[in-house]
């Protein structure tokens, strides 16, 4: 990992792990700096756009690039429709994926999620804190230089209860209820924060949303596809609550309000096989899976935008890869003739 203040340029790379259970409400490069409200914007992002266009494509040079094209087309479109979920992690006997494979249209979702600007909602890798306690919430150490990692009255990590200590929190949470799992109507500094004094009565930290916390709150085999971590024949190909909202305040722009001009719409496009997009797409890295981002500051605001993004996915030598080959696209079930005064497609 590569870090230039001087230069206001730097480069991050943003993991996500092979583990026995899956580990956005947080922006990456946000732990780099002392601002828990900067925000980061996907490639090419000036603060001027009403419509983004972020091309994505798959490196010519990568390894199975046709077996790429279907997954990656899926995880676009669900970039794109942006809609929120529940029931989005499936396991080996309700989803296509092998028990001992690795889903990667479920990886290349994380990934691009990284490449456009989500950062880990849970503490990572990266934190130093031991494995099993990486499901709290994503945060800093505070004044006292380590983490206060209590589970609180639940016992559930990364839930409303924690008690964080001085931890400073990095996740974005709904200020009304802390759930994330939901959406707010309005998502904007308005609706949204950091800061724990915003939280409801009788909340200990910011929630994030792992299984754990979903399953507290009703909403099973749900979590944000933006979790560290994924086990083979899992699937997570569905946006969570957390994913979108997180977007969603990105879009509003500079300004941070909804329903402005400043507001601006991310629109990733397919462009095949190129070594010259915004985010590429390549097979044959050693490590498992991760985002390789460069990033600079928008000026006059303390906004960042993401200035190039590479995925890189370990080999199919040393990881067993499932690419699936089914579409997500929405087929047009009307077969009947245009021209037709009536017509109607009937089922038995």
């Amino acid at each position: 990992m590569r870090i230039s203040r001087t230069f206001c340029v730097f480069s991050v790379a943003v993991a996500l792990l092979l583990v026995g259970e899956a580990y956005a409400g947080v922006y990456i490069f946000t732990t780099h700096f002392d601002n828990a409200e900067m925000v980061t914007h996907p490639p090419g992002y000036d603060g001027t756009q009403e419509e983004l266009v972020v091309s994505v494509c798959i490196d010519p040079e990568s390894e199975a690039r046709d077996e790429l094209v279907i997954p990656l087309e899926n995880a676009i479109r669900s970039w794109n429709g942006l809609e929120a979920t529940t029931g989005n992690r499936s396991l080996p006997a309700d989803n296509n994926v092998p028990s001992d494979h690795v889903d990667v249209e479920s990886v290349l979702l994380h990934e691009i999620g990284h490449c456009i600007g989500l950062g880990h909602p849970n503490l990572d890798n990266m934190s130093g804190v031991e494995p099993n306690e990486r499901r709290f919430t994503n945060s800093k150490e505070g004044a006292n230089e380590s983490w206060d990692l209590d589970s609180g009255s639940d016992g559930v990590q990364g839930s409303s209860q924690d008690e964080r200590g001085d931890d400073v929190n990095l996740h974005w949470f709904a200020k009304a209820h802390n759930d994330p799992f939901v959406v707010e109507d309005v998502v904007d500094l308005s609706t949204y924060s950091v800061h724990l004094s915003d939280l409801p009565d009788g909340h200990g930290f910011a929630a994030n949303a792992n299984t754990g916390v979903g399953q507290l709150l009703g909403k099973p085999d749900t979590e944000s596809v933006m979790l560290q971590g994924i086990s083979p024949g899992t699937a997570t190909r569905e946006l969570a609550a957390d994913d979108v909202a997180m977007i969603r305040l990105a879009s509003t722009g500079l300004d941070g309000t909804q329903d402005t001009d400043a507001d601006y719409e991310v629109v990733l496009e397919f462009v095949g096989e190129d070594d010259s997009c915004d985010i590429s797409v390549e097979m044959g890295e050693y490590a498992f899976a991760y985002c390789s981002a460069s990033g600079a500051p928008i000026e006059g605001s303390d906004h960042f935008a993401i200035t190039q993004a590479t995925i890189h996915l370990g080999p199919q030598s040393t990881f067993n890869w499932f690419f699936n080959d089914e579409s997500n696209e929405e087929s047009d079930d009307n077969d009947c003739d245009p021209d037709a005064i009536f017509c109607d497609n009937f089922e038995d």
